[in-house]
């Protein structure tokens, strides 16, 4: 089986199986089903690529979640849709932070390709 570096915009790298064998290049867009939902990331790494940079990434037996398709005109409109979500739910979260004195600061806020959001916080020193 297949198995390719996902690259998300956060700079988080992840690796997925290719079971439907596409034919996949470094940068290509791909839909993956990521931990949280469906997500649009792009290829690293593949073929000999992966083989050589990541031998041992994966312990064995280890199993990971799969490259779905390539992705579409219409995955590239949603995700510039939700990184209008992202901005909105940036200033909202911020202000409930300030509003609820709480001693954190908001690192990221991120919405997959199928709306499922998460915020990131931590502590403020």
């Amino acid at each position: 089986m297949q198995l390719v570096e996902i690259e998300f915009r956060s700079r988080r790298r992840v690796i997925y199986s290719n079971p439907e064998e596409y034919p996949l290049s470094h940068k290509d867009a791909v839909i993956v089903q990521a931990d949280r939902g469906i997500d649009l990331g792009y290829v690293n790494l593949v073929n000999e690529q992966f083989e050589e940079y990541n031998a041992s990434c994966l312990e064995e037996g280890q199993e990971t979640e799969s490259v779905i398709r390539l992705a579409k005109p219409e995955d590239f409109e949603r995700f510039n849709e939700n990184t209008d979500h992202e901005k909105e739910a940036r200033v909202f979260f911020k202000q409930e932070i300030v509003r609820l004195e709480l001693v954190m600061k908001l690192v990221e806020v991120e919405c997959q390709l199928d709306q499922i959001g998460r915020a990131s916080c931590r502590e403020r020193v």
